[in-house]
């Protein structure tokens, strides 16, 4: 059996990453949270796909080149005139976690092209992500849209991952609410949780989250997550099924920086998923503890690799064990 494709579907932008700290000079790198997923799950082996608005400036040459180097599929993207969007990022924060500023008007990220994306046939992984396309229109709309047209046909990936500069807190969590209804697995870290729902346990809400499941017989009821996956920093990760919680321990690293570790954590899940080809929600349920245990373990490895470099970097699979 043929390992189900991954598709990142989403925003692929350019960081500007500070290289002084004056402010004078600065280092483009390629980037966008579903960008780096598919990066993340290329370098790891799983046929990958790529799916976003790509312009034919400088940047978006560079962002397509990245994209065939690491052995993901660029061909369904559509192409425009419209530059590149841009994010600068500060990775010097106090809680360690990078902020971004991001810069979309008039560019890629909210390009009408967004109106031609179509999900390959053979789609088994769908990942998207809350970050900005998700958000802003018309991406957003466009993106829904595709979610209910994979429902069903491919396991949905969901990174809330919000820009609190970018969005209304109360329209975002109205958001969410759809998307959970979609999403088969949930990866969300405790800095977005603390975001998302303020002074609760993260534990309890992804229990939540998994139990606003109803009657399955019930065919108006709305469908929850099988699992959510929370990534804990240097505490590293938990998964949280109906059955289940499983945890593990971070991967001793020294930090460069933390930038794109949260999205090669996501590929190196959407690998996995596609190495053992999960693409339906039976056989994500059928996953016991040793699986989720093996999988997180991976994943927060992958995950520590990109942190020892400076900007989203992830490992290539036969840099880990």
């Amino acid at each position: 059996m043929t390992a189900p494709r991954v598709v990142c579907c989403g925003e692929a932008l350019i960081d500007l990453l500070g290289d002084d700290p004056g402010g004078r000079t600065w280092r483009a790198a390629p980037g966008g949270s579903p960008y780096n997923a598919a990066i993340a799950a290329g370098r790891l082996g799983a046929p990958t796909s790529f799916l976003g608005v790509l312009s034919d400036d400088r940047f978006g040459r560079m962002l397509t080149d990245r994209l065939d180097q690491s052995h993901v599929d660029s061909g369904h993207c559509p192409t425009t005139h419209e530059p590149t969007t841009l994010a600068l990022v500060d990775s010097g924060t106090v809680d360690g976690e990078p902020a971004y500023a991001f810069h979309v008007g008039g560019t890629t990220t909210v390009s009408a092209r967004v109106n031609d994306l179509h999900l390959p046939s053979d789609v088994g992984v769908l990942h998207v992500s809350g970050s900005v396309s998700l958000v802003l229109e018309p991406a957003a709309s466009r993106i829904e849209s595709l979610l209910v047209a994979a429902q069903h046909r491919a396991i949905i990936h969901l990174d809330p991952n919000p820009r609190p500069d970018l969005v209304d807190r109360p329209r975002f969590l109205r958001r969410l609410e759809r998307w959970l209804s979609l999403a088969d697995v949930v990866k969300v870290s405790e800095a977005d949780l603390a975001w998302i729902a303020p002074e609760r346990d993260p534990l309890e809400v992804a229990t939540d989250w998994i139990g606003g499941a109803l009657d399955a017989d019930d065919d108006d009821s709305p469908e929850r997550p099988v699992a959510v996956v929370i990534t804990r920093g240097s505490r590293g990760a938990v998964a949280v099924t109906m059955n289940d919680r499983v945890e593990v321990d971070a991967a001793p690293v020294e930090v460069a920086d933390t930038v794109g570790a949260g999205d090669t954590f996501a590929g190196a899940m959407l690998a996995a998923l596609s190495a053992h080809r999960v693409s339906t929600r039976d056989q994500l349920r059928a996953l016991d503890q040793t699986w989720w245990r093996t999988a997180l373990t991976y994943a927060v490895e992958a995950a520590a690799i990109t942190c020892s470099r400076v900007g989203a970097e992830p490992p290539w699979r036969d840099e880990l064990h």
